[in-house]
């Protein structure tokens, strides 16, 4: 008997009752379960191919392959006829089954004109909207490691929460922005693009043509998949003189 619905649709497995909309994932867990999904699939497909946008021969062939594994199922799961043939023979049906289920659940999705509701009657979930994640509202902070020759080793770390060694969530990369050259705070002025960066820690390799003893102003921002950036993190220097870099924080504006 086909079922109407993906919500209300179970099978009674022993004392136990399995519906596929309790499963955490979208397609069932248990074999049991890949009956009534099946059934109710291929229902809906057979009643309304012009509706999924596939011909009727694809949905007649998906029934036929679900109705094979009800059969095969059926078999396997009645104590007189559970041999080990029977269950490799049910096995072998839910293979194919299982792999057009998912492919046809691919494509349905990538159809406009298949409605949300179309999809939940197939019993597969709606499609979500993309949550849009704007610019992260804080500034990282940003500190230097050490320097050796003409290499800045520094660190960027959310203040929101310091314990993360990562980026904040939603976060891919780090726009590093520097100055070279000048002993007082100018802010933003002459502050340039240096490098992106995907990890919190790098090594900042500066031309062997800045000669030694020149101090390098150094900042940098979260940066979101979009290229939106966070607020400009509080400016560091360090003097390319190897050993310890020296490091005075300075306010910059965005």
């Amino acid at each position: 008997m086909g079922c109407d619905s993906a919500t209300g649709a179970t099978e009674r497995v022993g004392r136990v009752v399995v519906g596929w909309e309790q499963d955490m994932t979208e397609f069932p867990r248990r074999d049991a379960a890949w009956v009534p999904f099946s059934r109710n699939f291929a229902a809906r497909l057979v009643a309304e191919p012009e509706t999924y946008n596939i011909s009727q021969a694809a949905a007649d062939s998906y029934a036929e392959l679900a109705q094979q594994y009800a059969e095969k199922f059926a078999v396997a799961d009645n104590p007189s006829t559970r041999t080990s043939p029977a269950l490799a023979a049910r096995d072998e049906v839910l293979v194919p089954l299982e792999r057009a289920t998912k492919t046809w659940a691919r494509f349905f999705k990538g159809q406009n004109s298949i409605s949300n509701e179309k999809l939940i009657e197939l019993g597969l979930r709606a499609r979500q909207p993309r949550q849009r994640h704007g610019p992260y509202e804080f500034a990282p902070s940003v500190s230097v490691v050490s320097v050796t020759g003409n290499t800045v080793r520094v660190r960027f770390r959310d203040l929101q929460s310091p314990s993360r060694r990562g980026k904040p969530p939603h976060q891919r990369s780090i726009r590093v922005l520097v100055r070279v050259g000048g002993e007082t705070n100018e802010g933003t002025a002459g502050m340039t693009y240096f490098r992106t960066i995907s990890k919190p820690v790098a090594n900042l390799e500066f031309p062997v043509d800045v000669p030694m003893g020149t101090v390098v102003w150094i900042s940098g921002q979260w940066m979101n998949s979009r290229g939106e950036g966070s607020p400009l993190a509080l400016a560091v220097y360090a003097r390319l003189i190897g050993g310890s870099a020296m490091i005075r924080p300075t306010n910059l504006a965005a």
